[in-house]
């Protein structure tokens, strides 16, 4: 039985590559070429991962789609701030922590990354926490440096679904920190297991 395969051509506009020089100008005219494209949701974190299998595969590809947009617009001196992330939207902020001044809006966008940033269990727990700390000395350049409960929260709540999505532990009930090593208690073992934040 034959298969048919889908392929989308996507076009970038001929515009000036983004370099140190041009953020704002690029940012606006590749976020209007990508809503043109009917990807920028996937940019802005209106497109959540889904878990089931069939629609996972439609949000990967369109998700690659708007990962070209960005990694083809811009010059290869800017291909090292992203080149470890893994979805368009962590291009998308990477690029915005490395290149948005400290003003007000550049203020609510690094708040509303850090606060709003999930653990959706795909990665690995070390990657988890080495984006907290990169959301949170963003929010520090901007002077609005989180609190220590407010980075343990996020680390906790990562925890906590790890630990449910495993199937092997309840609900995370405390958490205690001692130099480098989170301790967190789950509710239905009584126990407490050791996670290293490095």
């Amino acid at each position: 039985m034959a298969t048919e395969s889908k392929t989308m051509k996507v076009e970038l506009p001929n515009i000036e590559k983004f370099h140190e020089g041009n953020y704002r100008q690029w940012r606006f005219t590749i976020e209007r070429f990508m809503k043109l494209n009917g990807v920028f949701e996937y940019v802005n974190g209106q497109e959540v991962k889904p878990q089931d299998v069939a629609a996972l595969k439609i949000w990967t590809m369109r998700n690659t789609i708007a990962e070209l947009i960005i990694s083809g617009s811009i010059e290869s001196s800017e291909l090292d701030h992203i080149i470890a992330c893994g979805t368009a939207r962590e291009m998308w902020m990477t690029l915005a922590q490395v290149h948005e001044k400290s003003d007000s809006s550049s203020k609510m966008m690094a708040n509303d990354a850090f606060y709003h940033y999930t653990y959706d269990g795909s990665r690995a727990m070390s990657k988890h926490i080495a984006q907290v700390r990169l959301l949170a000395k963003r929010l520090e350049e901007l002077n609005e440096k989180p609190s220590d409960a407010a980075i343990m929260a996020n680390y906790c709540m990562a925890c906590q679904r790890s630990f449910i999505m495993s199937g092997q532990f309840g609900a995370v009930i405390g958490t205690q920190t001692r130099g480098s090593v989170i301790y967190v208690s789950c509710y239905s073992t009584r126990r407490r297991h050791r996670m290293l934040v490095i």
